[in-house]
């Protein structure tokens, strides 16, 4: 189930999105942040 929620976060990011998501835009998409980062 948690994969199912990560992988609808990401499309609804993607829905919204006028144009590609960078990789920082999936990250945060995914609640995923490094300290080189950020």
């Amino acid at each position: 189930m948690d994969e199912i929620a990560l992988y609808a976060e990401v499309l609804s990011a993607v829905a919204i999105s006028p144009r590609r998501l960078t990789l920082d835009e999936l990250d945060d998409a995914l609640g995923l942040r490094t300290s080189a980062s950020h």
